[in-house]
């Protein structure tokens, strides 16, 4: 896992194109590597593939929403932090908490505030590991 100093590797998942440019752009210009994903299924095909530090998934998508994308990696045993955006007033970060994410963000979000947030949760969880 980085610190603040050192760059994250972070999986976004957003069925929203435009959002996950913003996203893209916003993060890699403060040099964090960016990996998207349109739908919870690709993304559980890049993580076959590829090791992220962190995924950062929106709620409400087709087919498999970010609780169904969350479950099933804790099914594959997966211990990537995994943190909630949400348009949803009805998500809270306690309940986040409750489904085993490590964070909870609210969209649409200042981009600086995620990053600074990310980096936070990214630390913590750094300095829970053996």
């Amino acid at each position: 896992m980085a610190t603040s100093g050192e760059s994250i590797r972070i999986l976004f998942v957003d069925d929203d194109r435009e959002f996950l440019e913003v996203l893209r752009d916003y993060f890699e210009g403060e040099g964090h590597q960016v990996i998207t994903a349109p739908s919870a299924e690709s993304a559980l095909g890049f993580l076959k593939i590829t090791k992220v530090d962190l995924i950062v998934s929106d709620m409400d998508m087709p087919r498999m929403n970010g609780v169904q994308l969350l479950q099933e990696l804790q099914t594959l045993g997966s211990e990537v932090p995994f943190v909630f955006l949400s348009a949803q007033t009805a998500m809270t970060a306690r309940r986040a908490a409750e489904l085993g994410a490590a964070g909870y963000f609210e969209k649409p979000q200042r981009l600086d505030l995620m990053r600074s947030g990310l980096i936070k949760i990214s630390e913590a969880l750094q300095t829970k590991s053996p």
